[in-house]
């Protein structure tokens, strides 16, 4: 039984964490987007959308050891395949973030 003081929270869908996600990112709400995709690894660690976002919202925000972090990890993931050119900026962008965090 549910008393008054507990609430249902259903957990929100993916996809709608995806596009709350985006929707900041393009507004440059940097700090939400980062808490968003945070959102969203917390469901699937290894979603790779979400730690491309995430590592974006962090280079944003100048943590870049946080950044190639993410996108290291992303990389691990899904490999670097040559004409995938998503794949091929997440590699650039592992080595600017690895030239800022000096």
């Amino acid at each position: 039984m549910v008393t008054q003081s507990q609430s249902f929270q259903s957990p929100r869908s993916f996809k709608k964490i995806e596009e709350e996600a985006i929707e900041h990112a393009l507004a440059g709400r940097w700090e939400e987007a980062a808490d968003v995709n945070i959102e969203g690894i917390e469901q699937d660690e290894n979603n790779v959308g979400c730690l491309n976002r995430l590592a974006k919202a962090y280079l944003e925000l100048s943590k870049y050891k946080d950044a190639r972090s993410l996108l290291k990890r992303a990389l691990e993931l899904r490999p670097c395949c040559a004409g995938q050119p998503q794949e091929l900026v997440s590699a650039k962008s592992v080595r600017l973030c690895t030239y800022l965090a000096r």
